[in-house]
């Protein structure tokens, strides 16, 4: 069962803005992605060029450094988008901070390139993204999702790995880092 499925969408909504208040720390320990990844995920559906990739769910825009980086201009798509504009004022021209979501991409059809949500594909409500993703790409468009995955063979990692499933309840109430439990 995915998460939207039995989550109302209040409560939806609150726990994808919770994040901004985290943010500051997440993009400073949170691991990069290989730039050999992306090329995967891109280069064969689109060739060489630079393109227009929307990153989904830009968060702090730890993708969009990439995307930039690999020579592309980005549309840094995020519900908090505050947070994601200040993140990404640095590559300017090359990057363009919108407020939006997955469900909701404020780019006319058939507009972007390619699209990619680092992270950020769990939150999707998948019946309405889909259809908008696949709105706002062009047709021969693509749709990367990429994230990082623990590696549980770590000691460190798996002890860590454990604790957080055995302390998540996604029904319980959304906090700040500032609250105590």
């Amino acid at each position: 069962m995915a998460l939207q499925d039995w989550m109302d969408a209040e409560r939806w909504r609150q726990r994808a803005l919770s994040f901004g208040p985290a943010a500051e720390l997440y993009d400073r320990v949170r691991p990069n992605y290989p730039l050999e990844a992306l090329a995967w995920a891109l280069d064969p559906a689109l060739g060489p060029g630079a393109w227009r990739i929307g990153d989904i769910g830009a968060g702090t825009g730890i993708m969009t450094r990439l995307i930039i980086a690999a020579g592309h201009q980005v549309v840094a798509v995020e519900p908090n988008v505050n947070r994601c504009v200040s993140a990404c004022s640095d590559y300017d021209p090359q990057a363009t901070a919108v407020d939006g979501s997955a469900e909701s991409i404020p780019y006319p059809d058939a507009s972007l390139d390619g699209l990619s949500p680092p992270q950020a594909y769990h939150w999707f409500n998948r019946e309405q993204a889909h259809a908008e993703l696949a709105r706002a790409i062009r047709p021969g468009g693509v749709f990367a999702a990429i994230w990082n995955d623990r590696d549980d063979a770590e000691p460190w990692v798996h002890a860590y790995s454990g604790l957080s499933r055995a302390t998540a309840d996604p029904t319980g109430p959304v906090r700040t880092p500032a609250e105590p439990p």
